[in-house]
């Protein structure tokens, strides 16, 4: 079993993007590739053989995916929050889709000509600035910003300590 045989070489911990746990936002994805039974059953199946194998697991969980609903919003932070208390999941870390060049879901939602990675004045607050690679130019056209706020509160209500979280970065003051 590839589980133990990587243990056994040393392995102690991985990380897997679990992505969402809602079946209506999984559905549009090409993660559950076997649809003969349910994502989340797949997951906490795969979860419990990490476990098994004596390897902790921590995941990404993406926000703002095709088909991405406050109920779907909920039901991921829950189901989360779920494997988190279980121990299945050692942290998870809260991001929110990014839109970047060259990439299928940019031109998906055609977002190849508002997309700006060169200005120096980039708007990086919070709550965008508690996730990786979010700023309002090019976050998930799913999520406002009040959306947002709330995926940060919850998630850190919800997973306490096992959520990652990036702080606000410093703020750089430019003395001549």
């Amino acid at each position: 079993f590839v589980l133990d045989t990587m243990r056994a070489a040393g392995c102690t911990y991985i990380y897997i993007g679990i992505e969402s746990i809602a079946e209506a936002v999984i559905a549009n994805l090409h993660k559950n590739m076997n649809k003969k039974e349910p994502w989340d059953t797949r997951v906490r199946r795969a979860l419990g053989l990490s476990r098994q194998a004596g390897i902790r697991v921590g995941s990404s969980v993406l926000f703002g995916l095709e088909g991405e609903t406050s109920e779907t919003i909920t039901e991921t932070i829950t189901k989360v929050e779920e494997l988190l208390a279980e121990d299945l999941l050692s942290i998870a870390s809260p991001n929110i889709l990014t839109y970047h060049p060259n990439t299928e879901i940019t031109r998906l939602h055609q977002m190849e000509e508002k997309l700006d990675y060169h200005s120096s004045n980039i708007d990086n607050r919070p709550p965008y600035s508690y996730f990786e690679e979010a700023f309002p130019a090019v976050v998930s056209r799913y999520l406002d910003e009040e959306t947002i706020w709330n995926i940060h509160k919850q998630t850190q209500e919800s997973w306490g300590r096992k959520r990652t979280q990036n702080p606000m970065p410093p703020t750089v003051i430019d003395v001549e």
